[in-house]
Protein backbone atom coordinates (compact mmCIF):
# COMPACT_ATOMS: atom_id res chain seq x y z
CA UNK A 1 0.00 0.00 0.00
CA UNK A 2 1.25 3.60 -0.91
CA UNK A 3 2.20 6.18 1.35
CA UNK A 4 -0.98 8.42 -0.15
CA UNK A 5 -3.49 4.93 0.11
CA UNK A 6 -2.24 4.86 3.87
CA UNK A 7 -2.98 8.18 4.09
CA UNK A 8 -6.49 8.05 2.36
CA UNK A 9 -7.20 4.59 4.43
CA UNK A 10 -6.60 6.32 7.49
CA UNK A 11 -8.43 9.42 6.96
CA UNK A 12 -11.45 7.22 5.70
CA UNK A 13 -11.64 5.08 8.69
CA UNK A 14 -11.14 8.49 11.05
CA UNK A 15 -14.18 9.76 8.83
CA UNK A 16 -15.96 6.09 9.59
CA UNK A 17 -15.36 6.56 13.14
CA UNK A 18 -16.48 10.27 13.33
CA UNK A 19 -19.63 9.43 11.54
CA UNK A 20 -20.57 6.39 13.88
CA UNK A 21 -20.02 8.85 17.09
CA UNK A 22 -22.38 11.29 15.69
CA UNK A 23 -24.90 8.66 14.92
CA UNK A 24 -24.53 7.30 18.71
CA UNK A 25 -25.27 10.74 19.82
CA UNK A 26 -28.26 11.81 17.84
CA UNK A 27 -29.24 8.03 19.02
CA UNK A 28 -28.86 8.84 22.68
CA UNK A 29 -30.85 12.31 22.25
CA UNK A 30 -33.60 10.33 20.53
CA UNK A 31 -34.12 7.40 22.74
CA UNK A 32 -32.68 8.40 25.81
CA UNK A 33 -35.00 7.20 28.95
CA UNK A 34 -38.00 9.38 29.45
CA UNK A 35 -38.16 11.45 32.07
CA UNK A 36 -41.07 8.77 33.64
CA UNK A 37 -38.95 5.81 33.49
CA UNK A 38 -36.51 7.48 35.29
CA UNK A 39 -38.51 9.12 38.05
CA UNK A 40 -38.97 6.99 41.38
CA UNK A 41 -42.68 6.02 41.40
CA UNK A 42 -44.85 4.64 44.37
CA UNK A 43 -46.84 1.34 43.83
CA UNK A 44 -49.68 1.22 46.22
CA UNK A 45 -51.04 -2.12 47.70
CA UNK A 46 -54.03 -2.13 50.14
CA UNK A 47 -53.85 -4.91 53.20
CA UNK A 48 -56.76 -5.82 55.17
CA UNK A 49 -54.84 -5.70 58.23
CA UNK A 50 -52.08 -3.56 60.00
CA UNK A 51 -48.80 -6.07 60.84
CA UNK A 52 -48.88 -7.12 64.94
CA UNK A 53 -45.37 -7.28 64.99
CA UNK A 54 -42.28 -5.02 62.68
CA UNK A 55 -39.91 -7.50 64.57
CA UNK A 56 -38.96 -11.13 62.25
CA UNK A 57 -38.28 -12.71 65.62
CA UNK A 58 -42.15 -12.30 66.92
CA UNK A 59 -43.32 -12.14 63.18
CA UNK A 60 -46.75 -15.04 63.40
CA UNK A 61 -49.64 -13.48 61.81
CA UNK A 62 -49.40 -13.55 58.35
CA UNK A 63 -49.20 -9.76 57.36
CA UNK A 64 -46.42 -9.64 59.72
CA UNK A 65 -44.46 -12.48 57.92
CA UNK A 66 -45.42 -10.77 54.56
CA UNK A 67 -43.68 -7.64 56.05
CA UNK A 68 -40.37 -9.75 57.15
CA UNK A 69 -40.33 -11.15 53.92
CA UNK A 70 -39.90 -7.56 52.24
CA UNK A 71 -37.41 -5.80 54.69
CA UNK A 72 -35.32 -8.54 56.15
CA UNK A 73 -32.89 -11.22 54.09
CA UNK A 74 -33.02 -14.96 55.60
CA UNK A 75 -30.88 -18.09 55.43
CA UNK A 76 -33.44 -19.98 53.44
CA UNK A 77 -36.77 -18.83 51.12
CA UNK A 78 -39.18 -20.21 49.29
CA UNK A 79 -39.78 -20.09 45.53
CA UNK A 80 -43.48 -19.07 43.86
CA UNK A 81 -44.61 -22.57 44.37
CA UNK A 82 -43.13 -23.04 47.59
CA UNK A 83 -40.08 -24.98 47.63
CA UNK A 84 -37.05 -24.43 49.65
CA UNK A 85 -34.22 -21.96 48.22
CA UNK A 86 -31.02 -20.81 50.02
CA UNK A 87 -30.87 -16.97 50.06
CA UNK A 88 -28.76 -16.19 52.60
CA UNK A 89 -27.02 -19.43 52.50
CA UNK A 90 -23.77 -20.54 49.97
CA UNK A 91 -23.94 -24.15 50.88
CA UNK A 92 -25.14 -26.32 53.65
CA UNK A 93 -24.99 -29.55 54.24
CA UNK A 94 -25.45 -32.17 57.89
CA UNK A 95 -22.20 -33.18 59.16
CA UNK A 96 -24.56 -35.92 61.36
CA UNK A 97 -28.12 -36.10 61.98
CA UNK A 98 -27.98 -33.24 64.18
CA UNK A 99 -25.34 -30.99 63.26
CA UNK A 100 -25.82 -28.60 60.35
CA UNK A 101 -22.99 -26.56 58.68
CA UNK A 102 -24.06 -23.53 57.14
CA UNK A 103 -21.26 -21.05 55.24
CA UNK A 104 -22.66 -17.86 53.80
CA UNK A 105 -22.82 -15.77 50.91
CA UNK A 106 -20.52 -12.53 51.66
CA UNK A 107 -22.05 -10.49 49.10
CA UNK A 108 -25.12 -9.42 51.35
CA UNK A 109 -25.57 -5.83 52.69
CA UNK A 110 -28.16 -4.28 55.18
CA UNK A 111 -29.73 -1.08 54.07
CA UNK A 112 -27.06 1.48 56.10
CA UNK A 113 -24.38 -0.09 53.79
CA UNK A 114 -22.73 -2.51 56.54
CA UNK A 115 -22.30 -6.44 55.14
CA UNK A 116 -24.61 -9.05 56.73
CA UNK A 117 -22.00 -10.82 58.96
CA UNK A 118 -21.81 -14.62 60.16
CA UNK A 119 -22.18 -12.39 64.15
CA UNK A 120 -25.33 -11.20 62.85
CA UNK A 121 -26.92 -14.88 62.14
CA UNK A 122 -25.58 -16.18 65.16
CA UNK A 123 -27.07 -13.36 67.68
CA UNK A 124 -30.74 -13.89 65.23
CA UNK A 125 -30.84 -17.30 66.32
CA UNK A 126 -29.57 -17.25 69.62
CA UNK A 127 -32.12 -15.21 70.83
CA UNK A 128 -34.46 -18.35 69.98
CA UNK A 129 -32.49 -20.29 72.69
CA UNK A 130 -32.30 -17.90 75.22
CA UNK A 131 -36.21 -16.58 74.54
CA UNK A 132 -37.57 -20.85 74.33
CA UNK A 133 -35.50 -20.68 78.43
CA UNK A 134 -37.04 -17.33 79.25
CA UNK A 135 -33.93 -15.26 79.32
CA UNK A 136 -34.96 -13.00 76.08
CA UNK A 137 -37.89 -10.92 76.51
CA UNK A 138 -41.10 -11.61 75.32
CA UNK A 139 -42.01 -15.07 74.71
CA UNK A 140 -41.89 -15.63 71.00
CA UNK A 141 -44.08 -19.06 69.64
CA UNK A 142 -41.46 -19.21 66.68
CA UNK A 143 -39.69 -20.53 69.60
CA UNK A 144 -40.94 -22.79 69.55
CA UNK A 145 -39.38 -24.19 66.01
CA UNK A 146 -36.05 -24.29 67.84
CA UNK A 147 -36.98 -26.23 70.81
CA UNK A 148 -34.24 -29.13 69.38
CA UNK A 149 -31.61 -26.54 68.85
CA UNK A 150 -28.67 -27.15 71.65
CA UNK A 151 -25.89 -24.13 70.48
CA UNK A 152 -24.74 -22.27 67.54
CA UNK A 153 -21.37 -22.43 67.06
CA UNK A 154 -19.03 -20.34 64.55
CA UNK A 155 -15.51 -20.92 62.81
CA UNK A 156 -13.92 -18.31 60.27
CA UNK A 157 -17.62 -17.44 59.21
CA UNK A 158 -18.40 -20.80 59.39
CA UNK A 159 -21.76 -21.27 61.12
CA UNK A 160 -22.56 -25.03 62.79
CA UNK A 161 -26.19 -25.47 64.19
CA UNK A 162 -26.33 -27.89 67.01
CA UNK A 163 -29.51 -30.12 67.69
CA UNK A 164 -29.66 -31.97 70.64
CA UNK A 165 -32.55 -34.73 68.44
CA UNK A 166 -32.46 -35.23 65.07
CA UNK A 167 -35.25 -32.85 62.92
CA UNK A 168 -36.00 -33.04 59.73
CA UNK A 169 -38.16 -30.00 59.34
CA UNK A 170 -35.22 -27.45 60.79
CA UNK A 171 -33.92 -26.37 57.19
CA UNK A 172 -37.84 -25.02 56.26
CA UNK A 173 -37.76 -23.27 60.14
CA UNK A 174 -34.37 -20.93 58.84
CA UNK A 175 -36.55 -18.13 57.46
CA UNK A 176 -36.20 -15.99 60.39
CA UNK A 177 -35.57 -12.26 59.12
CA UNK A 178 -31.85 -11.36 60.08
CA UNK A 179 -31.03 -8.40 62.58
CA UNK A 180 -28.42 -6.63 63.26
CA UNK A 181 -26.07 -8.10 65.99
CA UNK A 182 -26.72 -5.42 68.52
CA UNK A 183 -31.38 -5.60 67.14
CA UNK A 184 -31.09 -9.11 67.91
CA UNK A 185 -29.71 -8.64 71.11
CA UNK A 186 -32.02 -6.28 71.99
CA UNK A 187 -35.20 -6.21 73.29
CA UNK A 188 -38.30 -6.41 71.08
CA UNK A 189 -38.36 -4.22 67.72
CA UNK A 190 -41.22 -0.81 68.28
CA UNK A 191 -43.77 -1.08 65.83
CA UNK A 192 -42.98 1.30 63.00
CA UNK A 193 -39.52 2.25 64.09
CA UNK A 194 -37.07 2.68 61.33
CA UNK A 195 -34.02 0.14 61.43
CA UNK A 196 -31.48 -1.20 58.83
CA UNK A 197 -32.77 -4.11 57.05
CA UNK A 198 -31.06 -6.86 54.46
CA UNK A 199 -34.06 -7.20 52.40
CA UNK A 200 -35.25 -6.03 49.17
CA UNK A 201 -36.67 -2.92 51.04
CA UNK A 202 -36.36 -1.00 53.91
CA UNK A 203 -38.70 1.12 56.22
CA UNK A 204 -38.87 4.57 55.69
CA UNK A 205 -42.01 5.25 57.65
CA UNK A 206 -44.97 4.30 58.26
CA UNK A 207 -48.34 4.96 61.10
CA UNK A 208 -51.44 3.20 61.56
CA UNK A 209 -52.93 3.14 58.19
CA UNK A 210 -49.59 3.57 55.83
CA UNK A 211 -46.46 1.40 55.88
CA UNK A 212 -43.76 3.15 53.28
CA UNK A 213 -40.88 0.78 51.98
CA UNK A 214 -38.34 1.96 49.70
CA UNK A 215 -35.77 -0.04 47.89
CA UNK A 216 -32.54 -1.03 49.57
CA UNK A 217 -29.64 0.20 47.47
CA UNK A 218 -27.42 -2.19 48.60
CA UNK A 219 -29.10 -5.39 48.35
CA UNK A 220 -27.99 -7.95 45.75
CA UNK A 221 -31.03 -8.12 43.43
CA UNK A 222 -31.08 -4.46 43.15
CA UNK A 223 -30.99 -2.98 40.07
CA UNK A 224 -31.91 0.57 38.74
CA UNK A 225 -34.80 -0.34 36.53
CA UNK A 226 -36.51 -1.54 39.56
CA UNK A 227 -36.53 1.10 42.03
CA UNK A 228 -40.38 1.95 42.84
CA UNK A 229 -41.06 2.58 46.31
CA UNK A 230 -43.74 0.28 47.67
CA UNK A 231 -46.62 1.60 50.24
CA UNK A 232 -48.75 -0.58 52.08
CA UNK A 233 -51.96 1.29 52.94
CA UNK A 234 -53.80 -0.48 55.47
CA UNK A 235 -57.82 -0.66 54.11
CA UNK A 236 -59.36 -2.44 56.93
CA UNK A 237 -63.12 -2.18 54.58
CA UNK A 238 -63.28 -4.06 52.07
CA UNK A 239 -65.78 -1.53 50.15
CA UNK A 240 -63.26 1.20 50.88
CA UNK A 241 -59.98 -1.35 49.15
CA UNK A 242 -62.52 -1.87 46.24
CA UNK A 243 -62.97 2.07 45.86
CA UNK A 244 -59.15 2.80 46.29
CA UNK A 245 -58.80 0.39 43.36
CA UNK A 246 -61.18 1.61 41.32
CA UNK A 247 -59.94 5.28 41.69
CA UNK A 248 -56.53 4.27 41.14
CA UNK A 249 -55.03 4.86 44.62
CA UNK A 250 -54.05 1.18 44.71
CA UNK A 251 -52.05 -0.39 42.07
CA UNK A 252 -52.75 -4.10 43.59
CA UNK A 253 -55.02 -5.91 45.57
CA UNK A 254 -54.37 -9.56 46.86
CA UNK A 255 -56.95 -11.91 47.94
CA UNK A 256 -59.03 -9.61 50.04
CA UNK A 257 -61.64 -8.64 47.83
CA UNK A 258 -64.59 -10.93 47.54
CA UNK A 259 -65.35 -13.33 44.42
CA UNK A 260 -68.81 -11.39 43.07
CA UNK A 261 -66.60 -8.17 43.29
CA UNK A 262 -63.46 -9.75 41.69
CA UNK A 263 -65.95 -11.37 38.38
CA UNK A 264 -66.78 -7.47 37.84
CA UNK A 265 -63.18 -6.48 37.92
CA UNK A 266 -62.40 -8.89 35.57
CA UNK A 267 -64.56 -7.25 32.91
CA UNK A 268 -62.66 -3.91 33.20
CA UNK A 269 -59.36 -3.17 30.78
CA UNK A 270 -58.03 -1.55 33.77
CA UNK A 271 -57.04 -4.13 35.72
CA UNK A 272 -55.43 -7.84 34.72
CA UNK A 273 -56.37 -10.97 37.30
CA UNK A 274 -53.46 -12.93 38.41
CA UNK A 275 -54.71 -16.60 39.94
CA UNK A 276 -52.69 -19.52 41.68
CA UNK A 277 -52.82 -22.49 43.54
CA UNK A 278 -52.30 -21.53 47.29
CA UNK A 279 -51.07 -23.29 50.25
CA UNK A 280 -54.10 -22.32 51.86
CA UNK A 281 -56.50 -24.34 53.91
CA UNK A 282 -59.33 -23.15 55.67
CA UNK A 283 -60.69 -25.25 59.03
CA UNK A 284 -63.36 -25.22 61.64
CA UNK A 285 -61.65 -26.01 64.89
CA UNK A 286 -62.94 -27.36 67.85
CA UNK A 287 -62.38 -26.26 71.60
CA UNK A 288 -62.26 -29.93 73.60
CA UNK A 289 -62.67 -28.46 76.81
CA UNK A 290 -66.24 -28.16 75.61
CA UNK A 291 -68.04 -30.66 77.07
CA UNK A 292 -70.01 -31.22 73.89
CA UNK A 293 -67.49 -30.94 71.32
CA UNK A 294 -65.31 -32.93 72.94
CA UNK A 295 -67.53 -36.04 71.94
CA UNK A 296 -65.43 -37.75 68.73
CA UNK A 297 -68.84 -38.76 67.48
CA UNK A 298 -70.62 -35.16 67.42
CA UNK A 299 -67.63 -33.85 65.91
CA UNK A 300 -67.96 -37.11 63.45
CA UNK A 301 -71.69 -36.17 62.93
CA UNK A 302 -70.95 -32.60 62.11
CA UNK A 303 -68.10 -33.38 59.42
CA UNK A 304 -70.84 -35.36 57.38
CA UNK A 305 -73.74 -32.61 57.80
CA UNK A 306 -71.60 -29.89 56.18
CA UNK A 307 -71.83 -29.30 52.52
CA UNK A 308 -68.11 -28.31 51.40
CA UNK A 309 -69.63 -27.59 48.25
CA UNK A 310 -72.00 -24.95 48.51
CA UNK A 311 -69.34 -22.66 50.19
CA UNK A 312 -66.70 -23.24 47.37
CA UNK A 313 -69.15 -22.19 44.66
CA UNK A 314 -71.31 -19.58 46.77
CA UNK A 315 -69.01 -18.13 49.16
CA UNK A 316 -66.12 -18.55 46.40
CA UNK A 317 -67.14 -19.16 42.93
CA UNK A 318 -65.24 -21.72 42.54
CA UNK A 319 -61.89 -20.32 43.58
CA UNK A 320 -61.47 -22.65 46.02
CA UNK A 321 -61.17 -27.06 45.93
CA UNK A 322 -62.88 -29.33 48.82
CA UNK A 323 -60.81 -30.43 51.65
CA UNK A 324 -60.79 -33.00 53.56
CA UNK A 325 -57.43 -33.00 55.30
CA UNK A 326 -54.44 -30.36 55.53
CA UNK A 327 -52.43 -30.57 52.67
CA UNK A 328 -54.06 -30.47 48.75
CA UNK A 329 -54.10 -33.91 47.20
CA UNK A 330 -51.60 -33.36 44.93
CA UNK A 331 -49.05 -32.80 48.05
CA UNK A 332 -46.34 -35.69 48.47
CA UNK A 333 -47.57 -35.67 52.24
CA UNK A 334 -50.98 -36.06 51.16
CA UNK A 335 -52.80 -39.63 50.89
CA UNK A 336 -54.92 -37.89 47.71
CA UNK A 337 -57.94 -39.81 49.60
CA UNK A 338 -61.19 -38.22 48.08
CA UNK A 339 -64.51 -37.45 50.00
CA UNK A 340 -63.15 -38.62 53.42
CA UNK A 341 -66.04 -36.29 54.96
CA UNK A 342 -69.04 -37.12 52.55
CA UNK A 343 -71.78 -35.26 52.92
CA UNK A 344 -74.77 -37.73 54.40
CA UNK A 345 -77.33 -35.60 56.33
CA UNK A 346 -79.24 -38.83 57.44
CA UNK A 347 -75.88 -40.20 58.94
CA UNK A 348 -75.05 -37.13 60.53
CA UNK A 349 -78.76 -37.35 62.41
CA UNK A 350 -78.17 -40.65 63.16
CA UNK A 351 -75.30 -40.51 64.81
CA UNK A 352 -76.27 -37.47 66.74
CA UNK A 353 -79.19 -39.60 68.12
CA UNK A 354 -76.97 -42.56 69.38
CA UNK A 355 -74.66 -40.04 71.02
CA UNK A 356 -77.31 -39.40 73.42
CA UNK A 357 -78.25 -35.64 71.64
CA UNK A 358 -81.38 -36.66 70.01
CA UNK A 359 -84.09 -33.97 69.68
CA UNK A 360 -86.42 -33.86 72.30
CA UNK A 361 -90.31 -33.56 72.04
CA UNK A 362 -91.59 -29.91 71.53
CA UNK A 363 -88.20 -28.92 71.02
CA UNK A 364 -86.32 -26.90 68.11
CA UNK A 365 -82.76 -28.28 68.96
CA UNK A 366 -80.43 -30.85 70.34
CA UNK A 367 -78.20 -28.19 71.32
CA UNK A 368 -76.40 -24.74 71.19
CA UNK A 369 -72.99 -23.59 70.17
CA UNK A 370 -71.01 -20.71 69.79
CA UNK A 371 -68.99 -20.18 66.31
CA UNK A 372 -66.69 -16.77 66.54
CA UNK A 373 -65.13 -15.75 63.51
CA UNK A 374 -63.17 -12.51 62.47
CA UNK A 375 -65.04 -9.91 61.47
CA UNK A 376 -64.53 -10.05 57.59
CA UNK A 377 -67.54 -10.85 54.83
CA UNK A 378 -66.09 -13.98 53.25
CA UNK A 379 -65.60 -15.57 56.81
CA UNK A 380 -69.37 -14.17 57.96
CA UNK A 381 -70.33 -15.56 54.50
CA UNK A 382 -68.97 -19.33 55.25
CA UNK A 383 -70.38 -19.01 58.78
CA UNK A 384 -73.62 -18.38 57.42
CA UNK A 385 -73.69 -21.44 55.06
CA UNK A 386 -72.19 -23.42 57.91
CA UNK A 387 -75.17 -22.27 60.36
CA UNK A 388 -77.71 -23.66 58.06
CA UNK A 389 -76.15 -26.81 57.59
CA UNK A 390 -76.06 -27.21 61.50
CA UNK A 391 -79.49 -26.34 61.64
CA UNK A 392 -81.03 -28.71 59.45
CA UNK A 393 -78.90 -31.27 61.69
CA UNK A 394 -80.64 -29.48 64.49
CA UNK A 395 -77.92 -27.66 66.44
CA UNK A 396 -78.54 -24.25 67.15
CA UNK A 397 -75.48 -21.47 66.34
CA UNK A 398 -75.08 -18.20 68.30
CA UNK A 399 -72.99 -16.45 65.51
CA UNK A 400 -70.47 -13.93 67.28
CA UNK A 401 -68.03 -11.65 65.04
CA UNK A 402 -64.80 -9.83 67.06
CA UNK A 403 -61.81 -8.26 65.67
CA UNK A 404 -59.12 -9.61 64.90
CA UNK A 405 -56.98 -8.86 67.73
CA UNK A 406 -59.33 -9.77 70.01
CA UNK A 407 -60.25 -12.85 68.01
CA UNK A 408 -57.35 -14.29 67.91
CA UNK A 409 -56.88 -13.67 71.72
CA UNK A 410 -59.82 -15.39 72.45
CA UNK A 411 -59.40 -18.63 70.66
CA UNK A 412 -55.96 -18.63 72.10
CA UNK A 413 -57.21 -18.74 75.33
CA UNK A 414 -59.78 -21.31 74.89
CA UNK A 415 -62.66 -18.55 74.96
CA UNK A 416 -64.57 -20.26 72.11
CA UNK A 417 -66.80 -23.09 71.40
CA UNK A 418 -65.58 -23.58 67.30
CA UNK A 419 -63.91 -20.78 65.24
CA UNK A 420 -62.79 -20.90 61.69
CA UNK A 421 -59.89 -19.48 61.01
CA UNK A 422 -56.92 -20.81 57.60
CA UNK A 423 -53.44 -22.07 57.85
CA UNK A 424 -51.28 -19.73 54.99
CA UNK A 425 -47.90 -20.93 54.00
CA UNK A 426 -47.46 -24.18 55.61
CA UNK A 427 -44.67 -25.88 53.51
CA UNK A 428 -43.50 -28.87 55.79
CA UNK A 429 -45.44 -31.63 57.49
CA UNK A 430 -44.25 -30.87 60.70
CA UNK A 431 -46.93 -28.09 60.43
CA UNK A 432 -48.96 -30.78 61.95
CA UNK A 433 -47.00 -31.02 65.09
CA UNK A 434 -47.64 -27.14 65.43
CA UNK A 435 -51.17 -27.29 65.12
CA UNK A 436 -52.14 -30.82 66.97
CA UNK A 437 -48.68 -31.98 69.69
CA UNK A 438 -49.68 -31.82 73.10
CA UNK A 439 -46.71 -29.91 73.44
CA UNK A 440 -48.22 -26.83 70.99
CA UNK A 441 -50.91 -25.74 73.62
CA UNK A 442 -50.98 -21.66 73.26
CA UNK A 443 -48.26 -20.14 73.78
CA UNK A 444 -45.86 -22.54 72.99
CA UNK A 445 -47.58 -23.24 69.27
CA UNK A 446 -50.80 -23.30 67.65
CA UNK A 447 -53.01 -26.24 69.12
CA UNK A 448 -55.57 -23.86 70.11
CA UNK A 449 -58.59 -26.30 70.24
CA UNK A 450 -55.95 -28.03 73.55
CA UNK A 451 -56.67 -31.25 71.50
CA UNK A 452 -54.29 -34.36 72.64
CA UNK A 453 -53.04 -37.60 71.42
CA UNK A 454 -50.32 -39.47 72.62
CA UNK A 455 -50.35 -42.02 69.79
CA UNK A 456 -50.12 -38.72 67.47
CA UNK A 457 -47.34 -37.27 69.89
CA UNK A 458 -45.44 -40.27 69.48
CA UNK A 459 -45.39 -40.29 65.47
CA UNK A 460 -45.08 -36.49 65.27
CA UNK A 461 -41.91 -36.66 67.42
CA UNK A 462 -40.90 -39.92 64.61
CA UNK A 463 -41.22 -37.76 61.93
CA UNK A 464 -38.49 -34.96 63.20
CA UNK A 465 -35.97 -37.25 63.37
CA UNK A 466 -36.13 -38.81 59.91
CA UNK A 467 -34.96 -36.77 56.44
CA UNK A 468 -35.86 -39.21 53.97
CA UNK A 469 -38.98 -38.36 52.24
CA UNK A 470 -40.59 -41.73 51.43
CA UNK A 471 -40.10 -42.87 55.14
CA UNK A 472 -41.49 -38.98 56.33
CA UNK A 473 -44.27 -39.89 54.13
CA UNK A 474 -44.71 -43.06 55.86
CA UNK A 475 -45.30 -41.40 58.82
CA UNK A 476 -47.42 -38.54 57.94
CA UNK A 477 -49.91 -40.59 56.38
CA UNK A 478 -49.91 -42.22 59.97
CA UNK A 479 -50.60 -38.60 61.53
CA UNK A 480 -53.22 -37.79 58.76
CA UNK A 481 -55.45 -40.93 59.54
CA UNK A 482 -55.41 -40.00 63.32
CA UNK A 483 -56.25 -36.29 62.43
CA UNK A 484 -59.12 -37.53 60.31
CA UNK A 485 -60.17 -40.10 62.99
CA UNK A 486 -60.42 -37.64 65.74
CA UNK A 487 -61.22 -34.57 63.75
CA UNK A 488 -60.00 -31.91 66.00
CA UNK A 489 -60.33 -29.95 62.90
CA UNK A 490 -62.79 -30.23 60.28
CA UNK A 491 -61.27 -28.88 57.16
CA UNK A 492 -62.97 -27.21 54.97
CA UNK A 493 -61.15 -26.18 51.89
CA UNK A 494 -57.92 -24.94 49.98
CA UNK A 495 -58.24 -21.93 48.59
CA UNK A 496 -56.44 -19.85 45.61
CA UNK A 497 -54.26 -16.85 45.72
CA UNK A 498 -55.73 -13.94 43.28
CA UNK A 499 -54.31 -10.31 42.78
CA UNK A 500 -55.89 -7.92 41.25
CA UNK A 501 -53.39 -5.54 39.61
CA UNK A 502 -54.16 -2.19 37.70
CA UNK A 503 -52.40 -2.67 34.04
CA UNK A 504 -49.47 -0.02 34.85
CA UNK A 505 -47.87 -2.74 37.08
CA UNK A 506 -45.55 -5.05 35.55
CA UNK A 507 -43.72 -8.17 36.55
CA UNK A 508 -45.50 -9.12 39.47
CA UNK A 509 -46.35 -12.69 40.38
CA UNK A 510 -48.21 -15.09 42.72
CA UNK A 511 -46.75 -17.21 45.47
CA UNK A 512 -48.44 -19.91 46.65
CA UNK A 513 -47.75 -18.94 50.51
CA UNK A 514 -49.36 -15.58 49.91
CA UNK A 515 -46.30 -13.49 50.18
CA UNK A 516 -45.27 -10.93 48.05
CA UNK A 517 -41.82 -11.76 46.92
CA UNK A 518 -42.23 -10.43 43.44
CA UNK A 519 -42.02 -6.69 44.36
CA UNK A 520 -38.50 -6.86 44.34
CA UNK A 521 -38.89 -7.03 40.36
CA UNK A 522 -42.05 -5.02 40.17
CA UNK A 523 -42.73 -1.91 38.50
CA UNK A 524 -44.78 0.46 37.44
CA UNK A 525 -45.38 1.45 34.03
CA UNK A 526 -47.23 5.02 33.71
CA UNK A 527 -46.89 5.15 30.23
CA UNK A 528 -49.63 2.24 29.84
Amino acid sequence: MSGRQVIYHGGFMIFKAGLAFFVFLIGLYFIKPSEDSKKVKEIHIAWGEFPRSFDPRYATDADSQYLEDLLHCSLVSFDENGNLVYDLIEKAFWQDETNLEVTLKKSFKFSDGSFVTAQDVKATYDFFLENREGKAGKMSPRSLAFRHLKEITLDQDVLTFKLEKPDASFMTNLVIGILKKDLAEGPMLELGKKNPSCGAFYLENSDLTEIVLDRNLHHLGFSDFYQDKVIIHVVKDETTRLAKLRKGEVDIVQNSINVEKLNELKKSEDFYILEKDALKTSYLGFNFKHPILSKKEVREALSHGIQKEKIIQYVFAGLASKADEFFPQENIFSSGKKDQDIYDLVLAKRILDQSGFPIKEGEKYRFSLKLTIPNTPQRYATARSLMEDFSNMGIEIQLRTEEWGKFQQDVEKGLVDMWILTWIGYKDPDIYRYAFSGESFPPNGANRGWYKNENLDLLLEEGLRVSEIEKRKEIYLKVEEIIHEDRPYIFLFHEKNFSILRKQIEGFKLFADGRYSSLAVTRKNESK
